[in-house]
């Protein structure tokens, strides 16, 4: 019996008997962009034919073949990704196997890693904008964005790429140090940084070097004050006044009374006199001055100024002097000021007296008064004889004769309106003109027949 049992069991099919599945393909490690598609390969066999399922991290994957959101699992067992994913939502980045198993046992594949290359957009905040002096350490800081794998730092300074050497160093942060920086390094800066392919830059950095100021030592020679004026204002009030010096950062004003020290008194530069208030009226006081150039102090002005009692009242000039060239200018004005003013005078009295000489009554050399009267208007009272007006014509007369108005023995009066004569004329009778219509070879020497002739005026206006 236990020989046919034996001989049975060798002639009993496979399937039957069954086997522990065995992995006949393992899955590789695997970089890939991020986006691409990437496969996972997984083969197995066994008796029953082995069930596969997926670990990612350790942690059995839920997936169903043929399906799934962007990671699915193929007929022969292989995971297969549509596109890989790495976001804070979703990473494929990790440590994958495989796992065959039917009821004679399981088996594990080899673990393989798919690590999912990019690089994110953004940099870290730092500062924009960077002065220091010449000499200092220069630190220009980059904070690059998160990439896989790490992203790669490097340097631009006005388009040209530097070398990491001694002078210009890349720490491991990604921070630029100059440790010594000079006038040159002034420019713009730019981090880059660049992970599987990819290359991000930052915004500029602009840097500013500032040179150094060279300070000079000059070696100033402490110089006392002159002291100028000393004077006793009243019984207990005194004054000091001294010559100011250059380049100094305050006075000391030492006083004392019969020999001894009285006081020390420290004032601004700037200051330059000082009132000395409630002195003893039967003491005698001295003063010095000396120059301050920070910590260090001149000699006393000497020799002691003694501080007399003055009767009269001190004022305190400035001592500033007006430019000679203002002075000239001044006087030139004042100068032309005065000779308009002169010529403006003597005009105006030359004017006057002119006007009223004109419109003055005054006697002719023959005792006969004589009036001047400018377009004074003919009327019906006016004594005047005068043509010489408007639409107002002597009578033609022959060729050479005057035309001149003459007055009358009766003073004849002539009417109208709006007459106006220039002047009124009253002359000798002797000074008339003789009558010029007499025939050749008489000679008339009497007026009888010019005024008769010329007695009247003609009116033309009459005859238009």
């Amino acid at each position: 019996m236990k020989t046919v049992w034996l001989i049975g069991i060798l002639l009993a099919p496979a399937s039957v008997l069954g086997s522990v599945p065995e992995i006949t393909e393992h899955p590789v490690d695997q970089s890939v962009a991020r986006g691409a598609p990437v496969t996972l390969d997984c083969g197995a066999r066994g008796d029953p034919e082995p069930f596969i399922t997926w670990y990612k991290d350790g942690k059995q994957m839920n997936l169903k073949e043929g399906g799934g959101d962007h990671v699915v699992q193929l007929p022969g067992g292989s995971l297969f990704f549509l596109r890989t994913v790495e976001n804070s939502r979703a990473r494929d980045s990790a440590t994958y196997f495989c796992r065959a198993e039917n009821r004679d046992g399981s088996v594990d594949s080899h673990p393989a890693r798919i690590s999912v290359n990019y690089i994110r957009n953004k940099f870290g905040e730092v500062p924009r904008k960077i002065q220091v002096l010449e000499g200092d350490i220069l630190r220009v800081s980059c904070k690059p964005p998160e990439g896989n794998p790490t992203p790669k730092i490097y340097w631009e300074k006005d388009g040209m790429t530097l070398i990491n050497d001694d002078f210009f160093i890349i720490e491991a942060n990604g921070d630029l140090l100059i440790a010594e920086a000079g006038v040159e390094d002034t420019g713009s800066y730019v981090c880059l940084a660049s992970s599987a392919d990819i290359t991000r830059r930052d915004t500029p950095v602009n840097v500013k070097v500032v040179r150094r100021a060279v300070v000079i030592d000059r070696r100033v020679v402490p110089r006392a004050p002159e002291i100028s004026d000393t004077y006793m204002l009243d019984a207990v009030t005194g004054l000091v006044h001294w010559t100011p010096v250059k380049d100094v950062s305050g006075y000391t004003i030492r006083l004392t009374a019969n020999g001894e020290a009285v006081t020390n008194i420290t004032v601004e530069a700037d200051v330059s006199q000082v009132k000395l208030h409630s002195l003893d009226p039967n003491l005698v006081y001295s003063v010095q001055v000396a120059s301050l150039y920070g910590d260090q102090r001149s000699e006393y002005s000497l020799p002691p100024r003694q501080l007399a009692y003055k009767t009269h009242e001190v004022v305190l000039v400035n001592n500033e002097e007006i430019p000679i060239k203002v002075w000239a200018i001044a006087m030139a004005i004042v100068i032309i000021v005065t000779l308009t003013i002169v010529m403006a005078a003597a005009l105006l009295c030359y004017k006057s007296k002119k006007f009223a000489s004109r419109h003055s009554t005054a006697c002719s050399e023959y005792g006969v008064p004589r009036t001047i009267n400018w377009d004074r208007p003919w009327d019906d009272h006016s004594p005047t004889t005068s043509f010489r007006s408007q639409n107002r014509l002597l009578q033609p007369g022959a060729v050479g004769a005057y035309e001149y108005a003459v007055p009358s023995q009766q003073q004849q009066q002539y009417s109208g309106s709006n007459h106006y004569a220039s002047n009124t004329i009253l002359k000798p009778s002797y000074y008339e003109p003789l009558n010029m219509n007499v025939p050749r070879g008489i000679q008339d020497t009497s007026n009888s027949s010019f005024d008769s002739d010329y007695k009247a005026p003609l009116d033309v206006s009459a005859t238009r």
